[in-house]
């Protein structure tokens, strides 16, 4: 009997992709792994195949990682699927324990987890906090707490009906696509609840990232999904006041961060919707900033602090 399906997508990363099929298939019975290889052009096939039937292979041409997890999820068995990126590990018994948690939770809840971040050899590091570390157990999330960070995909144990009663994730977003079907996933009346269960090592490697100086294409994909997010969460009966001052400072940060990307309109877009939902959104940065915002305008603030900044490392 299958209860889990551990999905793993997957596109040239034969150099981690082992640690974590191994870290899955040592989560015991109850479990199948299934690899969706989204095109991969490395080694990736040969890997694969020295596991034999331990493992299920879907292969399709590169459509990207959420098209890749929403092919295993429609090829899976199991009652409920986790999701794991190919260069993370599972803490040993860890889908167990969410499962445990998700049986004892009222009908309408989903349990998540918690992360740690590890180097790119797999020891343990510092760095950015994934998900919603400073929630107590049991504290069901609402709207304005899922609106205070990002939701990893990492992070849930989700029942596959709901999975794809709700659609699946947006092929079309290749940046905040796990946030944002965890905003339809609300919407539709699941409530997320936060437990002490260690479930991820996020690996942070030395690999191509989306980010980056001058990365106008990453400044528009935050755009894109932080518009999306506001459409979405505008008519929501839960959108209050709480909930409208979250969403402005995470999409006043994600401004900031197109700034630094030297992305103007994407930058100015941002800070327009944040202003929208809180319009004193801009009290959130350090007062140097916030005067040179008002002096400048946001954009320019932040060019004029990247650059200061810059001058200091010389």
């Amino acid at each position: 009997m299958i209860d889990i399906s551990i999905i793993i997508p997957t596109f040239n990363r034969a150099q981690f992709l082992g640690a974590a099929i191994d870290s899955a298939l040592a989560q015991g019975d109850g479990i199948e792994v299934i690899v969706v290889d989204d095109g991969s052009t490395d080694d990736t096939p040969a890997l694969l195949a020295s596991y034999g039937d331990r493992i299920r292979v879907v292969r399709q041409s590169n459509a990207g990682p959420s098209a890749a997890r929403n092919r295993g999820a429609e090829q899976a068995r199991g009652d409920y699927l986790f999701f794991l990126d190919s260069d993370d590990l599972i803490e040993p018994g860890a889908v167990h324990r969410l499962l445990a948690a998700a049986q004892a939770m009222e009908s309408g809840q989903a349990p998540i987890g918690r992360a740690s971040i590890m180097d790119e050899a797999g020891m343990s590091s510092t760095g950015v906090a994934y998900g919603y570390p400073h929630l107590q157990p049991g504290h069901q999330l609402s709207l304005a707490d899922l609106l205070t960070g990002v939701m990893p995909l990492c992070l849930p144990l989700l029942q596959r009906e709901q999975f794809l009663a709700a659609g699946g994730l947006d092929p079309e977003l290749r940046l905040g696509e796990d946030h944002e079907l965890a905003i339809r996933l609300h919407h539709a009346g699941l409530r997320f609840v936060a437990t002490d269960v260690p479930v991820i090592r996020v690996r942070v490697h030395g690999e191509p990232r989306l980010s980056g100086e001058g990365d106008h294409a990453f400044a528009r994909q935050l755009l894109q999904v932080w518009r999306r997010i506001a459409g979405l969460v505008r008519d929501f009966p839960d959108f209050d006041r709480r909930a409208r001052e979250a969403l402005a400072r995470v999409i006043w940060v994600a401004g900031r961060d197109a700034a630094r990307a030297k992305d103007r309109e994407a930058a100015d877009a941002m800070f327009d919707i944040a202003r929208e939902f809180d319009p004193g959104v801009e009290r959130i940065s350090p007062w140097p900033l916030r005067l040179a915002s008002r002096m400048l305008g946001p954009f320019r603030a932040e060019r004029c602090v990247d650059a200061v900044k810059r001058l200091r490392l010389v």
